[in-house]
């Protein structure tokens, strides 16, 4: 019948069915490549075609640095007081430090009822000196910002006094917590090492804040808060007091502070030459 489709119909039928297959094969192959190269190349990523610049050792610098935390290890222990004196194993007096002048901050170790009472004019000791170099030591008040500011333990306030010659000073007033008394309800001697360490540490907190925030001061001397005589029961372990307090201190500081802190020079003062050794031993480097 007319109507059937003869061999030779039926042979190009089956080629073109045949061309097709070859065909869909061929973009099937051509796709798997495809997917292929994609996977590798985002594997291998951009950086790989085109290297970047290695940075330059300012920038590597500069990397290190930022990558480095705020530690104690930040704090360089220096052999003088705050005001640059240091009394020497033969109770001799020497200068090695100078005056804390210019961009140099220095921590004032202040009493409560000194600050909120009796004035710069009733206090003693390293305070007292302190106040003989500020030209305070007579005034019958703190300045209004420092009483408003230092209204209990723990608790700092920067202020800025001029000097006669046209220097000026930057004293951090802080008071510090009196380790002589124990507190109530705590009782074994871990706790209340523990209870110093929090303490002292919310005293350097407030000290370290308040430097932060004056950006155009590039160096802080900082002393032991809370030694001598307040140390109490904690004097013969001062030092270690201190490296633990200081240490948990930056370890509670805000991102934002401790970055401003991280360029700054720190040091740690100590005023006697007898007990140096022992701040070095509890770990403070030189």
């Amino acid at each position: 019948m007319d109507d059937e489709p003869s061999a030779w119909d039926l042979t190009i039928v089956a080629a073109r069915l045949a061309l097709c297959v070859v065909s869909l094969a061929t973009l099937g192959y051509g796709y798997h490549l495809l997917q292929s190269q994609r996977k590798e190349s985002m594997a291998s990523g951009p950086c790989d075609e085109q290297p970047a610049a290695a940075p330059s050792d300012d920038q590597q610098a500069e990397q290190q640095q930022q990558a480095l935390p705020l530690s104690v290890a930040s704090f360089r222990l220096t052999p003088f007081g705050v005001l640059g004196t240091r009394l020497t194993a033969e109770r001799t007096m020497e200068d090695p430090g100078g005056l804390p002048v210019g961009d140099t901050a220095f921590v004032d170790p202040a009493g409560l009822v000194y600050i909120q009472d009796a004035g710069p004019r009733g206090a003693g000791g390293a305070a007292g000196a302190i106040y003989q170099f500020l030209g305070i030591r007579a005034d019958a008040s703190f300045p209004e910002p420092v009483r408003a500011e230092v209204t209990e333990e723990g608790r700092a306030k920067l202020h800025s006094y001029s000097l006669p010659g046209g220097d000026t000073a930057h004293c951090i007033h802080v008071v510090g917590p009196d380790l002589r008394f124990q507190p109530d309800g705590i009782e074994s001697p871990p706790a209340l090492y523990e209870h110093a360490v929090t303490c002292l540490a919310a005293a350097y907190s407030s000290v370290l804040r308040e430097f932060a925030a004056a950006s155009s001061l590039g160096a802080l001397r900082l002393l032991p808060v809370s030694g001598g005589i307040f140390a109490g029961p904690f004097q013969p372990v001062i030092a270690k007091l201190t490296f633990d307090a200081i240490s948990a201190a930056l370890e509670k500081l805000p991102q934002p502070t401790a970055q401003a802190l991280a360029s700054r020079r720190l040091g740690l003062c100590i005023f006697l030459e007898s007990e140096y050794q022992a701040f070095r031993d509890a770990g403070f480097q030189e």
